[in-house]
């Protein structure tokens, strides 16, 4: 599949609807998790939220750090399985990966110091 051309599609559609398009990159799970739950508030305070995509396929961590509508992604995982996992290995590999996401201190953050 083309996705490079499938976005220029869209992107030419919305150009002639007379509509902006909100995104210049093509939309993550964790992004739209945090649309769906609200995040993207501009009254919210500055937080730190982790989104977890989890599936047979793989799973995928990210630490995203939202202040005043910007989120920026502070660190993330992503992990595929091969198929030749048992559940015991996808466990293991799942909780040892969480472990790591979100090990502090976070050294990301755009006032310069530490996120803890």
């Amino acid at each position: 599949m083309n996705h490079v051309y499938h976005a220029s599609i869209i992107a030419e559609a919305v150009r002639q609807m007379g509509l902006t398009h909100p995104w210049n990159e093509r939309a993550t799970a964790p992004r739209l998790a945090l649309l769906g739950n609200g995040l993207e508030n501009f009254s919210q305070p500055e937080s730190l939220v982790l989104a977890i995509d989890n599936s047979q396929y793989g799973f995928h961590f990210v630490v995203i750090n939202q202040h005043e509508g910007i989120t920026e992604m502070v660190r993330r995982n992503y992990h595929p399985y091969t198929g030749n996992e048992d559940a015991s290995e996808r466990a293991f590999s799942f909780q040892q990966a969480l472990e790591d996401v979100v090990k502090q201190p976070f050294e990301y953050n755009p006032g310069g110091g530490k996120i803890s």
